[in-house]
């Protein structure tokens, strides 16, 4: 019996050895993937998308371990797919030249790019209360308001620093449609608003240089016709009729001849020139307008100057409007002095007149189009306005350059500079 109680107890033992054993190895069997998963779980709480548990078992947990590295890979799909479409937003916001600048509803700014710096002429957006001062000073933060309460967009110009800037606001609203926000685009408008400028002007002056000859060729028509011209006086109405015809005819070949410029529609063929030699030319055809003058005409032209790389025809067009100038503002006796000469880069033409001169502030907008340097000074002046507008064409498509110096009551110097061949 002794022996007996003695084996029971051993295989108790052994039993409960055994169980423990068994226990603690399934046990753990089960724990440890679970530990792992939740470790995962921790790490892609954290960031870390895409981790894997790596557990392959045939089991419930094994297949919670497989839907658990199929949500990471998805959430890391979505997460970069996310971080693109961010990052081609913010590439196409910041190479904007309009500037874009998103306020929340408390007015604090959430994001700006840097055109819209640029166009409020700051240096950073760190100090957000400037860009609010300036906004507040244009008067946009109360309109901003206004359109974000009223829920609709809104559109204002404004002057700033010398520009004209357009606003456009739009409201900003979350996934349960309540407004959080607004967008501003700023556009800076200076240069349509310029052109504009100069489409209206350009209406108005073609209209104004139209009608004066009209005006007169309508009025000695309606003498003619009327019998109040005497027979003896015909043929000097006739002249007159013809004199502002050739004006009108003068017009319309110049606003052709600008047009066909601007269009790039201009045929150019260039060829080796002697420019002395086209100078020559060109004053042949001058001749009798500086003879009518009496104009003291001096040539200083330098003897073997390279040959140039020009077109004949739009080079000597060119020459003749800035000699046509400068005989028809300088007064009768007056001097003209033609120079060419070079450089190791350049061969330059200067024209030189004693007319009248042209005052400082005007000389920049010289080249517009109908401009008319002082119209009181030069209203007995016949011309359209458009010859200085075609030069300043013409020696671009000729690849030069020109410069005017004048000095009022005492000349002017033109000088027109091409590259060597």
């Amino acid at each position: 019996m002794n022996n007996f109680f003695i084996y029971l107890i051993l295989t108790l033992l052994g039993e409960i050895f055994l169980a423990g054993f068994m226990g603690y190895y399934f046990s753990k069997s089960i724990t440890k993937p679970i530990k792992k998963i939740n470790f995962s779980a921790l790490e892609l709480a954290k960031g870390h998308y895409g981790i894997a548990t790596n557990i392959y078992q045939k089991d419930e947990i094994g297949e919670l371990s497989s839907s658990f590295d199929l949500l990471s890979l998805k959430l890391q799909y979505t997460i970069n797919k996310l971080f693109e479409e961010k990052t081609k937003l913010s590439n196409i916001i910041t190479s904007m030249n309009e500037g874009i600048l998103a306020i929340d509803t408390n007015l604090n700014i959430i994001n700006i790019n840097q055109s819209a710096i640029s166009l409020l002429s700051v240096e950073d957006w760190e100090s957000g209360l400037k860009i609010n001062t300036i906004l507040s000073k244009l008067n946009i933060i109360e309109e901003f308001e206004a359109a974000i309460s009223k829920d609709t967009k809104k559109f204002i110009l404004k002057e700033y620093l010398s520009k004209t800037l357009n606003f456009s606001m739009s409201p900003v609203k979350n996934n349960l449609n309540e407004t959080i926000g607004g967008v501003i685009l700023i556009q800076d408008v200076s240069e349509k608003e310029k052109l504009e400028q100069m489409r209206k002007d350009f209406i108005s002056n073609v209209s104004h240089e139209f009608r004066t000859p009209l005006t007169i060729i309508k009025g000695n028509l309606e003498s003619v016709i009327d019998g109040m011209t005497k027979p003896e006086y015909i043929k000097d109405t006739c002249i007159t009729l013809l004199k502002e015809t050739n004006r009108l005819e003068r017009m319309v070949k110049d606003l052709l001849n600008l047009s066909k410029l601007e269009s790039d529609k201009l045929e150019i063929v260039f060829n080796e020139l002697d420019v002395n030699m086209l100078i020559n030319d060109t004053l042949r055809g001058l001749k009798p307008l500086i003879n009518n003058k009496c104009i003291n005409l001096q040539l200083l032209l330098e003897n073997n100057l390279p040959l140039l790389f020009s077109d004949y025809d739009k080079l000597k067009q060119l020459l003749i409007i800035f000699l046509d100038n400068g005989i028809k503002f300088s007064p009768n006796e007056g001097i003209l002095k033609i120079s060419t000469y070079s450089n190791n880069k350049n061969i330059y033409i200067t024209i030189e007149d004693s007319g009248i001169g042209i005052p400082k502030e005007e000389i920049e907008y010289l080249g517009e189009k109908f401009f008319k340097a002082d119209r009181a000074r030069t209203s007995n002046v016949e011309g359209t306005g458009l010859g200085l507008s075609i030069a300043k064409r013409l020696v671009k498509v000729l690849n030069g350059h020109f410069k005017i110096e004048s000095e009022l009551g005492k000349g002017t110097i033109i000088t027109i500079s091409f590259s060597k061949i």
